[in-house]
């Protein structure tokens, strides 16, 4: 019966009843609920219970709603709560979670990760982790842990012109005597083209002799060399993109951790470049979680912190982003550099307990720190709290949110402990859709139970037209604060010269400098300064409100979730102003022929590079009149989503539909 897919419902009851456990009554009670207005979750199912109230919340309205009595003058609020019912219904009913590291290079988050999942294998030296890890670049690109049947990769390569772009890059950079892509791709490259660097015995003195600067020193011309590079690839015949282990074989963990290591070396002949590599391992191998989780081993940040792919992550409502800080400098400048850019969009990700900080202890480090009598101390979790508390104290004094804070040292410690906070704090993540369920049934129980359609309709139309007045007085955006190019301006400055480089060869496409998406992040922030207020102002009119109504449950209740509602549309209408900042220059940048063989024939010139870059493109963007046209694009798309997303769908949230034949309400 155990062994069978499906089991007959009388000869299960049987068993159950046989074994006469209180796991058995449990099972039994809930196979006996009956779901008809939402999807039935497994008896397994961490939130079966919350799920067990919505559905009978939901069944509530629906028998509420067919009564014969029911006054059509509710069913704007209750087809509202409905809605949303079903919409937390179907966010806790999904269990699949991601947990994303996002860290400096060299910080170790690839073997942290690795130890706090298990995925390691026995070595000399006690374990070593699965994926390739050393002292830093050793993440060619994004590495993604998911759970399957069998052990297994997937593979997504980069094209042929986009590997040519990177042999390009790598061989006018060394002939112009700079570093023309990073350590780690230069690594696959050079060896998927069998063109390595070879020590030779040179007066007596060892040193390395590059096959790719002799011949440039002999005068080859750059675009011969990135041919010949091209043709060692032989990318025609690295067409690869999975590899599946046969159920019948052993050493699974094994043949991963090989075969991973070759195709981020470049060493394996059946694939390409790799763009992202996805680990498939059986649900037993990763670490124990209530949830179904993946994991994600982002590429390290090198520069600016501002990029599109860490930004999908820190935005995506069901993952967890994990920022790793090393012991010395946490909170570190990269995580407070994202959380800056958190605040100054007005995401929603600290308030909702979708980031938090890993601080990765590397030997005693722990013992050193001194508080503030100047002790050092003299067990390690003391010293843990030492630097906890001076890391919120870092964080309080840029004004930037704070955040859970854990500390991990992958070689020393239990990683059950780091597992349990991190897979503890998807749980909270969760919780806020357990609270919203609370919510939305008490809001359901005062519709049936305490509505009074006259009283109600009396109140709701006040709040219409409370609604009413603030959309006209907010019809418009305030003026602009702050012009999105300053944003790129600003992150050029202090980006890394060489991704800057290959941005401007790529027309400002490459993908660890965006110019797009800068310009995206710069009107994101234009567009939460200008909003905030407005934002602010609403909740402090629906606070009023519930206060003025507070004798009528179901219209407080509606008014709380309108509150909540809000803090979505909010968000909805911040990332529709990242796309629009993208996409509104992209355009006339395509087509700034001089901007960008300016900025590429400025590589090479020495000392002062960024800055150089800088200036350049802020001199386009202050100097060329095309821009205007976009400018007003973005400020009349603006407009337009902020009327579309928050002031129509809070006129929607609050209209009162009154049928012709009700009559004088008083």
């Amino acid at each position: 019966m155990e062994k069978a897919e499906f089991t007959e419902r009388n000869v299960a009851w049987r068993y159950l009843d046989a074994v006469e456990s209180t796991e058995g009554t449990e099972i039994k009670e809930f196979y006996d609920r009956r779901w008809t207005q939402s999807e039935r979750p497994s008896f397994l199912h961490p939130d079966r219970d919350t799920l067990w109230q919505i559905e009978q919340s939901l069944h509530s309205l629906a028998a509420f709603e067919a009564k014969p009595d029911f006054d059509p003058i509710l069913g704007r609020p209750l087809n509202s709560l409905r809605s949303r019912l079903l919409a937390t219904a179907q966010y806790l009913l999904r269990t699949d979670h991601t947990i994303a590291w996002v860290g400096q290079i060299g910080f170790g988050k690839t073997t942290a990760l690795s130890y706090a999942t298990g995925l390691t294998l026995p070595s000399d030296t006690g374990r070593q982790s699965v994926f390739p890890t050393g002292s830093g670049r050793m993440t060619l690109c994004e590495v993604v842990i998911k759970v399957a049947p069998a052990f297994g990769l997937a593979v997504d390569c980069l094209s042929v012109d986009e590997v040519r772009e990177l042999v390009s890059d790598m061989v006018n950079g060394l002939a112009k005597r700079e570093t023309g892509i990073s350590t780690e791709m230069d690594r696959v490259l050079r060896a998927m083209a069998g063109i390595h660097r070879e020590a030779v015995v040179d007066n007596g003195k060892k040193r390395f002799v590059d096959p790719l600067k002799v011949m440039l020193d002999a005068g080859d011309k750059p675009y011969d060399i990135i041919n010949r590079v091209m043709a060692r690839l032989n990318l025609e015949a690295r067409t690869g993109n999975t590899m599946i282990l046969s159920e019948d074989k052993v050493g699974g963990l094994e043949w991963l951790a090989g075969n991973v290591a070759k195709i981020n070396s470049g060493q394996h002949s059946d694939f390409g470049v790799p763009n992202r590599i996805t680990v498939l391992l059986p649900s037993k191998v990763l670490a124990g979680s209530p949830y179904d989780i993946s994991i994600l081993d982002t590429k390290g940040i090198e520069g600016t912190t501002q990029r599109r792919d860490l930004r999908l992550q820190i935005d995506d409502i069901r993952t967890l982003t994990v920022l790793c800080s090393r012991f010395n400098d946490a909170p570190g400048d990269k995580p407070m550099a994202l959380l800056r850019e958190v605040s100054d969009t007005r995401s929603d990700a600290a308030e909702r307990g979708r980031l938090c900080i890993v601080v990765l202890p590397w030997l005693d480090e722990a013992l050193g720190v001194r508080g503030d009598d100047g002790a050092t101390p003299t067990t390690i979790e003391d010293g843990y709290l030492i630097r906890e508390d001076q890391a919120l104290d870092a964080l309080s004094r840029e004004g930037l949110p704070e955040v859970p804070i854990y500390f991990y040292n992958a070689l020393k410690e239990n990683p059950a402990v780091i597992w349990k906070n991190l897979n503890d704090q998807i749980g909270k993540l969760r919780g806020r859709y357990h609270d919203r369920a609370q919510q939305l049934a008490a809001g359901a129980d005062a519709l049936v139970n305490d509505a009074h359609a006259a009283a109600s309709l009396e109140a709701r139309q006040q709040i219409s037209e409370a609604i009413d007045r603030f959309v006209e007085r907010k019809a418009e955006l305030p003026m602009l604060v702050q012009a999105a190019h300053q944003n790129l301006i600003e992150q050029t400055r202090w980006g890394t010269a060489s991704s800057i480089a290959a941005s401007m060869n790529r027309r400002g496409g490459w993908s660890q400098f965006s110019v797009h998406h800068l310009l995206g992040v710069g009107v994101r922030a234009d567009a939460a300064a200008r909003s905030m207020k407005a934002f602010i102002g609403i909740d402090e009119i629906v606070k009023d409100l519930e206060d003025q109504f507070q004798h009528l449950p179901d219209v407080t209740q509606s008014l709380a979730a309108l509150r909540d509602e809000m803090k979505d549309w909010e968000q909805e209408f911040l990332a529709q102003a990242l796309a629009l900042g993208r996409a509104a220059f992209k355009p006339q940048l395509d087509e700034a022929n001089d901007l960008w063989r300016a900025c590429v024939e400025r590589w090479g010139g020495g000392p002062g590079y960024r800055e150089a870059v800088a200036d350049m493109i802020e001199e386009w963007f202050k100097s060329n009149e095309e821009l205007d046209g976009a400018r007003r694009a973005v400020e009349s798309g603006l407009n337009q989503i902020w009327r579309e997303l928050v002031l129509n769908a809070l006129i929607a949230a609050t209209r009162i539909d009154v049928p012709d034949n009700l009559g004088d309400p008083t």
